[in-house]
Formats: C-alpha cells, sequence, structure tokens
C-alpha cells in the first residue's frame, strides 16, 4: 500500500518535477512509511527456507565454476589443496613419502 503510495507520486504527470520530489520526499521519510516498508512480511519459516535455498544456490555455483561447494574458499585455496593432494598421492604411490609418528 506505502509502496503503491510512492509509485502514484512519482507517476503524476500533472505536477512539476519539484512537488513531486518534495511530495516523495514527504511520504518516503515518514516515520510509518519506513516502518511499514522495512519490516518483514515473510514468517520465520519461510525467511529460513529463502536462506537455505541462497545458501544451496551458492553452492551449486561455486560447484559449476571451481569444482567445490566449498564457496567460502578462494579458486586459490582449492588449487592449493588439490596440488597438495596430488603429491602426497603421488609420493605415497611411488613409495618416497616417509611417515613418521
Amino acid at each position: 500500500k506505502k509502496v503503491n503510495e510512492l509509485l502514484r507520486i512519482t507517476n503524476n504527470n500533472s505536477e512539476s518535477l519539484s512537488n513531486i520530489i518534495t511530495s516523495f520526499n514527504k511520504h518516503f521519510n515518514s516515520y510509518d512509511t519506513r516502518n511499514i516498508i522495512s519490516k518483514h512480511r515473510d514468517s520465520a519459516g519461510l525467511r529460513f527456507l529463502k536462506n537455505i535455498g541462497h545458501i544451496l544456490t551458492f553452492g551449486i555455483v561455486s560447484k559449476l565454476t571451481k569444482g567445490s561447494f566449498a564457496f567460502w574458499k578462494s579458486h586459490g585455496e582449492l588449487a592449493l589443496k588439490s596440488i597438495e593432494v596430488s603429491v602426497d598421492s603421488s609420493l605415497i604411490i611411488s613409495g618416497r613419502l616417509d611417515i613418521r609418528y
């Protein structure tokens, strides 16, 4: 309702640009409008599901671009880990890795 009111103000062609800006500013900066617009209208459960969806999206994009679901890791970190695993594997296979505990 408040957003529609703001849109109506901006689409008013009968007013001067100065009056439109002044009216928009007055309505937008009112406590009532800011309070209504800023509130979450979704339930906590729906917000939770949306957040899960966002995280899954990040993971899928990361898997497609970096080959790993670890979207928080950089390309360099993943490359370094891959190199470490490859070097360790080749040393173990060739028998040159001396493992001491």
